[in-house]
Protein backbone atom coordinates (compact mmCIF):
# COMPACT_ATOMS: atom_id res chain seq x y z
CA UNK A 1 0.00 0.00 0.00
CA UNK A 2 1.01 3.39 -0.76
CA UNK A 3 2.11 6.03 1.56
CA UNK A 4 0.11 9.08 2.03
CA UNK A 5 2.89 11.41 0.41
CA UNK A 6 3.00 9.50 -2.63
CA UNK A 7 -0.71 9.61 -3.76
CA UNK A 8 -0.30 13.65 -2.85
CA UNK A 9 2.48 13.61 -5.40
CA UNK A 10 0.81 11.72 -7.75
CA UNK A 11 -2.54 13.58 -7.56
CA UNK A 12 -0.45 16.59 -7.77
CA UNK A 13 1.32 15.61 -10.86
CA UNK A 14 -1.93 14.38 -12.43
CA UNK A 15 -3.42 17.11 -11.88
CA UNK A 16 -0.80 19.17 -13.37
CA UNK A 17 -0.99 16.92 -16.62
CA UNK A 18 -4.46 17.88 -16.99
CA UNK A 19 -3.76 21.64 -16.75
CA UNK A 20 -0.77 21.73 -19.49
CA UNK A 21 -3.45 19.56 -22.10
CA UNK A 22 -6.35 22.22 -20.89
CA UNK A 23 -4.09 24.98 -21.47
CA UNK A 24 -3.25 23.98 -25.23
CA UNK A 25 -6.22 23.18 -26.27
CA UNK A 26 -7.85 26.16 -25.20
CA UNK A 27 -5.20 28.30 -26.67
CA UNK A 28 -5.49 26.36 -29.54
CA UNK A 29 -9.31 27.32 -29.45
CA UNK A 30 -8.75 31.00 -29.42
CA UNK A 31 -5.68 30.70 -31.51
CA UNK A 32 -8.72 29.26 -34.27
CA UNK A 33 -11.40 31.73 -33.45
CA UNK A 34 -9.17 35.01 -32.76
CA UNK A 35 -5.96 34.40 -34.69
CA UNK A 36 -4.52 35.21 -31.75
CA UNK A 37 -0.63 34.34 -32.50
CA UNK A 38 -1.07 34.13 -36.41
CA UNK A 39 -0.36 38.04 -36.37
CA UNK A 40 -2.82 39.79 -39.10
CA UNK A 41 -3.53 42.00 -36.48
CA UNK A 42 -3.02 42.21 -33.08
CA UNK A 43 -5.10 45.51 -32.32
CA UNK A 44 -9.22 44.81 -32.25
CA UNK A 45 -11.63 46.05 -34.40
CA UNK A 46 -14.24 46.86 -31.68
CA UNK A 47 -12.87 50.30 -30.45
CA UNK A 48 -15.28 51.29 -27.33
CA UNK A 49 -12.72 49.52 -25.01
CA UNK A 50 -9.91 51.25 -26.50
CA UNK A 51 -11.95 54.59 -26.13
CA UNK A 52 -12.64 53.80 -22.97
CA UNK A 53 -9.38 52.92 -21.49
CA UNK A 54 -8.24 56.23 -23.09
CA UNK A 55 -10.77 58.17 -21.27
CA UNK A 56 -9.36 56.38 -17.80
CA UNK A 57 -5.94 57.25 -18.67
CA UNK A 58 -7.00 61.25 -19.11
CA UNK A 59 -8.86 60.91 -15.65
CA UNK A 60 -12.42 61.00 -16.91
CA UNK A 61 -15.54 58.02 -17.12
CA UNK A 62 -17.02 59.84 -19.81
CA UNK A 63 -15.86 59.04 -23.60
CA UNK A 64 -16.85 62.66 -24.79
CA UNK A 65 -18.30 65.47 -23.15
CA UNK A 66 -20.58 66.25 -26.51
CA UNK A 67 -22.90 64.28 -28.31
CA UNK A 68 -21.76 64.67 -32.02
CA UNK A 69 -20.63 61.21 -33.46
CA UNK A 70 -22.10 59.09 -31.27
CA UNK A 71 -20.58 55.80 -31.84
CA UNK A 72 -23.17 53.06 -32.48
CA UNK A 73 -23.18 51.22 -28.70
CA UNK A 74 -23.06 54.31 -27.12
CA UNK A 75 -25.50 56.40 -24.76
CA UNK A 76 -25.87 59.68 -23.98
CA UNK A 77 -27.10 60.42 -20.40
CA UNK A 78 -27.68 64.59 -20.74
CA UNK A 79 -23.97 65.19 -19.67
CA UNK A 80 -21.66 63.12 -21.50
CA UNK A 81 -21.26 60.03 -24.44
CA UNK A 82 -20.67 56.74 -22.45
CA UNK A 83 -20.36 52.65 -23.55
CA UNK A 84 -22.58 50.96 -22.01
CA UNK A 85 -20.08 47.15 -22.33
CA UNK A 86 -18.82 47.67 -18.55
CA UNK A 87 -15.81 48.72 -17.13
CA UNK A 88 -14.03 45.18 -16.45
CA UNK A 89 -12.09 44.91 -19.59
CA UNK A 90 -10.95 48.63 -19.86
CA UNK A 91 -9.49 48.46 -16.01
CA UNK A 92 -7.74 45.16 -17.37
CA UNK A 93 -6.18 46.82 -20.06
CA UNK A 94 -5.09 50.27 -18.26
CA UNK A 95 -2.13 49.07 -17.12
CA UNK A 96 -0.85 48.14 -20.41
CA UNK A 97 -1.79 50.98 -22.25
CA UNK A 98 -0.09 53.40 -19.66
CA UNK A 99 3.04 51.34 -19.71
CA UNK A 100 3.08 52.15 -23.92
CA UNK A 101 2.35 55.45 -23.61
CA UNK A 102 5.07 55.86 -20.75
CA UNK A 103 7.45 54.02 -23.50
CA UNK A 104 5.87 56.37 -26.44
CA UNK A 105 4.09 54.11 -28.03
CA UNK A 106 0.18 54.65 -29.26
CA UNK A 107 -1.15 51.81 -27.61
CA UNK A 108 -1.19 48.04 -26.65
CA UNK A 109 -2.26 45.40 -28.88
CA UNK A 110 -5.65 44.25 -27.56
CA UNK A 111 -4.39 40.60 -28.39
CA UNK A 112 -1.00 40.27 -26.58
CA UNK A 113 -3.44 41.79 -23.35
CA UNK A 114 -5.64 38.61 -23.76
CA UNK A 115 -2.69 36.58 -24.21
CA UNK A 116 -1.41 37.87 -20.96
CA UNK A 117 -4.26 37.32 -19.09
CA UNK A 118 -5.01 33.81 -20.31
CA UNK A 119 -1.66 32.46 -19.30
CA UNK A 120 -2.00 34.18 -16.19
CA UNK A 121 -5.21 32.18 -15.49
CA UNK A 122 -3.74 29.44 -16.08
CA UNK A 123 -0.13 29.63 -14.23
CA UNK A 124 -1.08 31.54 -11.01
CA UNK A 125 -2.91 28.50 -9.77
CA UNK A 126 0.04 26.52 -10.16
Amino acid sequence: MKNKNTWICEKRKFLLYVEIVSFFSLLFFFNNYTHLLQGNSLFSSFIAHRLQTNALLEGRLALSLYPFGLPWDCIWTGRAMHQNWGMGVPFLRLPFEWLARVFGFYGFPDRLTLFFYFILVFVLPL
